[in-house]
């Protein structure tokens, strides 16, 4: 469009005009099965606020996110996790307090422990229909969470005064 900007990536792979998701971020650090037909996240390096893994890493999908990738990171803001990812494994956010905004694609079926513990600033989350488990304390000490949509059939574990989930 004439007199607009042309849409450019920045380094955590969102579009400097429209803020739309583009490519993975940098220094997301990924990891293959051992018969190299999947690969897993299973670090980060980085120091972007915005995060966005990538659906592919040479060539090969990528279904998981390890325990404990973002755990600790102080400046991450939001994540957007690609369709094709199933599991997000425990304590992957663990004590990001800044986190404000996770998109979580429909392909996931299983999300860990202590996932979102102590996710502070974290305000409502919605969990796909095709998550079938969700591990304990996922969302304890999330002071600000007022909604958490979570599907009918997911397994939840026993109940915390602080784990206030509701179908």
């Amino acid at each position: 469009i004439d007199g607009k900007a042309e849409h450019t990536e920045d380094e955590s792979g969102f579009c400097t005009v429209c803020d739309a998701a583009v490519g993975s971020t940098e220094g997301l650090i990924y990891d293959f099965s051992a018969d190299r037909t999947y690969a897993e996240v299973i670090g980060y390096e980085g120091t972007s606020t915005r995060v966005k893994i990538a659906e592919e890493y040479e060539g090969v999908p990528v279904t998981g996110i390890y325990d404990g990738v973002f755990q600790y990171n102080t400046v991450i803001r939001s994540v957007v996790i690609p369709d094709g990812v199933t599991s997000i494994g425990g304590s992957a956010f663990y004590n990001c307090y800044s986190l404000t905004n996770v998109v979580i694609p429909d392909s996931v079926t299983s999300i860990g422990d202590e996932v979102f513990y102590n996710c502070n600033s974290l305000m409502s989350v919605v969990i796909p229909d095709n998550v079938t488990s969700i591990g304990g304390w996922a969302f304890s000490q999330c002071s600000n969470l007022t909604s958490i949509e979570i599907p009918d059939r997911a397994t939840l574990p026993s109940l915390h005064p602080q784990n206030n989930y509701s179908t």
